[in-house]
């Protein structure tokens, strides 16, 4: 930009240098684009075609959230158990685990509840 805003015999060949460049490096962009063959564009068609196919079956092979809340509802039986509570790793109904609570305190029990 300064070429050309300056006045002076350098500033003007500088100038014209840059105008050439540029007009290289379009020429040379324009003459080394990629050129594919027929060929070439149906090979990269049908590797797509087929990478397509690959994820439709693996979104099918998938599981869906209905298939997580089956598996989860098949660990409580609704029906049996009213309410359940992890204790020590072990799932058992609220009543037991509040009587063994009880059993082990020593004075008093707080209880919390939102």
């Amino acid at each position: 930009m300064l070429s050309s805003v300056l006045r002076g015999e350098i500033a003007i060949q500088q100038n014209i240098n840059i105008i050439r460049a540029f007009k290289e490096m379009r020429h040379y962009l324009i003459n080394n684009q990629l050129c594919l063959t027929d060929g070439e564009v149906l090979t990269i068609y049908k590797k797509l075609y087929k990478h397509d196919n690959d994820i439709l079956e693996l979104k099918n092979q998938m599981a869906t959230k209905e298939d997580f809340e089956k598996v989860m509802n098949s660990f409580v039986d609704e029906n049996k158990i009213k309410e359940i509570i992890i204790l020590n790793g072990q799932k058992l109904e609220a009543d037991e685990v509040y009587c063994c609570i009880y059993r082990h305190a020593n004075q008093s029990i707080y209880m919390i509840d939102n």
